[in-house]
């Protein structure tokens, strides 16, 4: 929210490399290790410029969404997260920190961004390793693993939170996938609620291209089920996948993805930038504050023929569809298009 979470670890030495983790068990580490779990805190330079543009009326609710990030952040983490110690630290106090005690734990931040035109909470979990040569000399290696949620609001909501913690249980190893084979059978169980204000669909093209039980619902009643955790009800989210739009069937009850679909029916526009201009394995991608924008370097995946793809833009907001739906509604082709079914 104030700074890149990416550049704030990277911030601490200038002797501590950064590394995707190919040669390194991330999982394996991390269970052995405490979880810091860093806390917002009011930004004076947030205050200030919306003091100087004269929107003093937004200060208090500033004010108010670091709170509530901070109360829900605990709240969910406390209640759900029991597979490894945690620990709540202001993000500014992990600056103070040495990279020896930085070593001992993994460190969680976040900060909000905008990808593809969805919003989202973006979550780096950072292990930093302390390695020592022969003649006592230490180094430090730093490991990322990201995780992310779409909002619907400018804070994380309760049920958010609850998918996050499955999507770090399910790659972590704790919580298995869902088992794809039971899908008709959780459909048929229970109710999917779709946010009528968001899909393109009537009633009766639902009964049409939907086999379960389903009811449009308003948003607010949507948020009140999923966010109680219900156990009688489902829900769509939008999510991101490998850089892709995709929707996703949650359990309200546990947070669990059930079933995924890329999306239809956008029109994507791509620019290529002259070969060799820009990182081989990398694309930029803006990451806003609301208030900024940055740009930052993420995984390639679709490198154009004259160079890397610097941008592409969707010219149509993500909106639930027949085809969509289809996909979501069906067993066999969920097994065997979307084995991995949990977006990071």
């Amino acid at each position: 929210m104030k700074k890149s979470i990416l550049t704030i670890l990277i911030s601490l030495a200038a002797t501590i490399n950064c590394y995707s983790g190919d040669d390194f068990s991330f999982t394996n580490e991390f269970k052995k290790r405490k979880l810091l779990i860093a806390l917002q805190e009011e930004n004076p330079k947030t205050i200030e410029e919306l003091n100087k543009k004269g929107k003093q009326n937004l200060i208090e609710s500033y004010k108010a969404n670091v709170k509530r990030d901070n109360e829900i952040t605990k709240k969910v983490f406390t209640e759900y997260w029991k597979d490894t110690p945690i620990e709540f630290i202001l993000e500014s106090k992990i600056t103070s920190l040495t990279e020896d005690e930085l070593s001992k734990s993994a460190i969680m931040m976040h900060e909000a961004a905008s990808n593809e035109g969805v919003e989202f909470m973006y979550y780096n979990i950072a292990i930093i390793q302390v390695l020592t040569n022969k003649k006592g000399n230490k180094s430090y290696d730093k490991y990322d693993k990201f995780f992310k949620v779409s909002l619907e609001d400018d804070v994380v909501s309760y049920a958010d939170l609850l998918l996050l913690t499955k999507k770090m249980k399910t790659l972590f190893d704790y919580d298995k996938q869902f088992d794809q084979t039971q899908l008709n059978t959780k459909l048929a169980s229970k109710t999917l609620l779709i946010d009528k204000e968001s899909c393109e669909l009537s009633e009766e093209d639902m009964k049409s291209n939907y086999d379960f039980p389903f009811k449009l619902v308003s948003r607010q009643e949507l948020l009140e089920s999923k966010n109680s955790k219900d156990p009688k009800t489902l829900y769509v989210k939008v999510d991101l996948y490998a850089g892709m739009p995709n929707f996703l069937i949650i359990d309200s009850e546990n947070g669990q993805v059930i079933a995924r679909s890329t999306i239809a029916g956008l029109v994507k526009v791509s620019f290529n930038g002259p070969s060799g201009s820009f990182n081989s394995n990398g694309q930029l991608a803006t990451i806003s504050e609301k208030a900024s924008n940055r740009v930052t370097y993420n995984s390639c995946m679709t490198c154009g023929i004259s160079g890397g793809e610097i941008i592409r833009l969707y010219t149509a907001k993500a909106k639930l569809k027949k085809a969509v739906i289809r996909v979501l509604n069906n067993q066999k082709q969920q097994i065997k298009f979307y084995s991995d079914l949990t977006p990071y």
